[in-house]
């Protein structure tokens, strides 16, 4: 390395920040492979024995840093210089002095440095003093002392008319830029219908095709990559259920599922699927949850249920990952996103469910879920994955007949990360009666034959049925609740984790406990 001004005062805590960036490397060894990280990044010697050996276990799919992996799998040469260093020892020391939220705090500051150092090896004075005007005066600075507080992405910049690619600079933003025409790419693009989302409007399970959504995935476009949706819903309306029918439909569309959920078993969402599949394909209406959970099968229901789980092993089991954790932990949640991305190349993620204290409505707790959401969002983006979470609305709530983003109370922040949100509640008998005041108006769109035009026409709902209604409450590319005052009702049956859209409806902007408009 060049010998320069101002070189030795930069380099005093170099040892010190590679350290913290092992540490956290050692601590999340998937943060390698996230930010494409070399070993020409480091300059230290011991550094870069270090980095070997975190590359060494990544390439073995080895995710968690262990003196048995070590010595089993790295090079006599490498477990030489590791037992120099002062073996697993070490590596716990540089482990408990970091922390992993400083992460790119630590990458940040080492490629300022490494990209300083280049500008100095061509040259540059760093001890050189001149002059930036700025807002109409003039200070004068040496260059140490500019990039000293500036992050490696400025320093670039401010000196990009010279020295733009004397380093490889990790940009993990996600900005994109454009100047200029409209190409006809984009045409083709448009046409090829690939700017649309997965969408949800059936499950394919071989040549058969089970009615899901239609009218929700037509209206939000369905699900695109790098985006977070929301579905939210009171306690025991069926948010694990719903789960079930979403990702049997992404996955018969092509996607990658991984689900992670802190309230049902992995066996729980085993037995949704099965359930699902010997009443919808199979046919079979006796064979429903409560039943499958009853156990003690005869032969002929235990003929069944292998057939259903030949169907479920041959057509999803390949792209169905299911991850059970023991509390709503976001920082396992994160982590076990991007081991999947890595490991098992998944194209969509489903967390059920993103939790919080609604009886404390604490400012705190807000602010978490806050930060929990934009986490998640960032990790879609980074990865260009779906990410769908499941959220629980507030009691307090529980009697409003239409439901909206104001029910996310202090949290409702989390709609600006949010792409879409869909929120659905409990139907009330009430609003089934024409003769009450709460009187939904079921009703579908038909075409009619004369004029051509579409037209309203009600229909009589079975009272002795379950029903949940549901309400676009936030999409970029459809109309919401709020522009067209029409929910859509679906029928719910619990008993074979089944939704399925009936019709459309016109709630009241009520209150089943207040009974006074609002």
């Amino acid at each position: 390395m060049a010998k320069a001004k101002g070189m030795t005062k930069m380099l005093e805590k170099r040892g010190a920040l590679e350290g913290a960036l092992l540490g956290a490397l050692f601590n999340d060894i998937l943060l390698v492979e996230e930010f494409k990280l070399k070993e020409d990044l480091f300059i230290k010697e011991e550094s870069k024995i270090y980095f070997r050996i975190l590359s060494t276990l990544l390439e073995k799919k080895i995710f968690e840093v262990t003196d048995v992996d070590i010595r089993l799998h790295c090079s006599e040469e490498l477990k030489q210089s590791y037992d120099d260093f002062g073996g697993f020892d070490t590596i716990k020391n540089l482990q408990c002095k970091v922390s992993e939220e400083n992460f790119e705090s630590y990458l940040d500051d080492i490629q300022k440095q490494n990209y300083i150092i280049k500008l100095a090896e061509e040259g540059l004075d760093l001890d050189q003093t001149i002059e930036i005007n700025i807002k109409s005066r003039i200070i004068r600075k040496t260059y140490f002392e500019i990039f000293k507080s500036m992050t490696c992405e400025e320093c670039v910049a401010f000196m990009s008319n010279r020295h733009g690619t004397l380093v490889e600079y990790i940009n993990k933003t996600g900005i994109e830029e454009h100047s200029g025409h409209i190409s006809m790419d984009f045409l083709d693009t448009l046409d090829s219908g690939s700017v649309m989302g997965t969408p949800m409007d059936t499950v394919e399970i071989g040549d058969e095709v089970v009615r899901f959504m239609p009218y929700i995935s037509r209206e939000t476009l369905g699900f695109s990559p790098a985006t977070l949706s929301m579905i939210a819903s009171f306690v025991n309306c069926g948010k694990s259920t719903f789960a079930t029918n979403l990702a049997l439909s992404l996955v018969s569309k092509g996607e990658n599922v991984l689900i992670i959920c802190n309230e049902l078993q992995i066996a729980d969402f085993h037995t949704n699927f099965i359930s699902y599949i010997t009443v919808n394909i199979l046919k079979n209406y006796s064979l429903h949850k409560k039943r499958l959970k009853m156990g003690n099968f005869n032969e002929d229901e235990k003929k069944i249920i292998q057939q259903a789980m030949d169907i479920y092993n041959k057509e999803f089991a390949d792209n169905i990952h299911l991850v059970m954790l023991p509390d709503a932990n976001m920082s396992i949640v994160e982590s076990t996103i991007r081991k999947y991305v890595f490991t098992k190349d998944i194209t969509c993620f489903m967390y059920d469910t993103l939790k919080m204290d609604f009886q404390s409505g604490s400012e705190e707790d807000y602010k978490a879920l806050i930060k929990d959401s934009r986490k998640l969002d960032k990790l879609t983006k980074m990865y260009n994955i779906i990410g769908i979470v499941t959220a629980q609305l507030s009691q307090s709530f529980y009697g409003e007949l239409c439901l909206d983003l104001n029910m996310l109370a202090g949290a409702k922040q989390m709609n600006e990360v949010l792409d879409t949100l869909i929120m659905f509640r409990d139907v009330f008998v009430s609003e089934m009666n024409p003769d009450s005041k709460l009187y939904m108006y079921p009703f579908q769109r038909v075409r009619n034959p004369i004029t051509d035009e579409w037209e309203e026409r009600e229909i009589t709902l079975d009272k002795s049925q379950t029903y949940r209604m549901f309400f676009i409450s936030k999409t970029r590319d459809g109309s919401t609740f709020r522009d067209t005052g029409t929910a859509l009702l679906t029928h719910f049956n619990a008993r074979s984790c089944t939704f399925q859209e009936l019709c459309y409806c016109k709630p009241k902007r009520m209150s089943v406990n207040t009974k006074f408009f609002k």
